[in-house]
């Protein structure tokens, strides 16, 4: 199952690409930064860059990842996620 150890960085603009770094990030199939779907950007073992969607609402946020071993969500308590305004 895919764990995270860390959002890079911590708030981003929609559009603007984030880095999520753990395990298992090889055959993560989905990403969504509250309930919208961002695109994945590339992936290796131990991270997954996607881009902030459009649709992404301001403010905190959680991060879904989904890959064949299951799905994590942050919180907005453990590693909180910030969709800035541009």
């Amino acid at each position: 199952a895919v764990t995270v150890a860390a959002i890079e960085p911590r708030s981003a603009q929609r559009g603007e690409n984030v880095v999520i770094t753990g395990t298992d990030m090889t055959t993560v199939s989905s990403v969504k930064v509250g309930n919208v779907e961002a695109t994945i950007a590339g992936t290796t073992d131990t991270s997954v860059e996607i881009t902030i969607p459009e649709g992404a609402a301001i403010g905190a946020s959680t991060v879904t990842i989904v890959n064949t071993g299951g799905t994590f969500t942050s919180s907005t308590e453990n590693l909180a996620f910030y969709v800035i305004k541009t």
